[in-house]
């Protein structure tokens, strides 16, 4: 269990720590689409790991659950992670679909291929 949790938890923390500085400061420097209404004010704050942050906390979740279903080989279940982003941030979406579709993909890819490398660490 120890060596468990020692592989995956580094792995864990640089994939979140990663996203979470490419979604507060690289994404707001990008241009907006033409329709889209302006990006939100995601790296206004000095804080990057800003705990008092709903966005932290989802991120924080939404990067636990993509490790918790890669390690257990269910990646069918990730599309709940999309299906409840989209549930809930329906409205944000709409007025800017290509800030929340990238921040998506960004956590969702970069969790990916850190809970695969943690798994092949692992070892069966």
């Amino acid at each position: 269990m120890f060596e468990i949790l020692s592989k995956a938890v580094p792995a864990f923390a640089v994939s979140f720590l990663l996203t979470t500085w490419l979604i507060r400061w690289g994404i707001p420097k990008l241009e907006t689409d033409k329709g889209d209404e302006p990006l939100p004010e995601s790296g206004a704050t000095d804080k990057i790991l800003n705990v008092g942050s709903v966005g932290f906390w989802i991120g924080f979740c939404e990067t636990l659950l993509v490790f918790t279903f890669v390690y257990k080989g269910e990646y069918g279940a990730l599309a709940i992670i999309i299906g409840a982003k989209q549930f809930v941030r329906k409205e944000n979406i709409q007025k800017n679909p290509s800030y929340y579709l990238l921040g998506t993909l960004i956590n969702i890819s970069l969790a990916l291929l850190f809970a695969l490398w943690a798994k092949a660490l692992i070892g069966p």
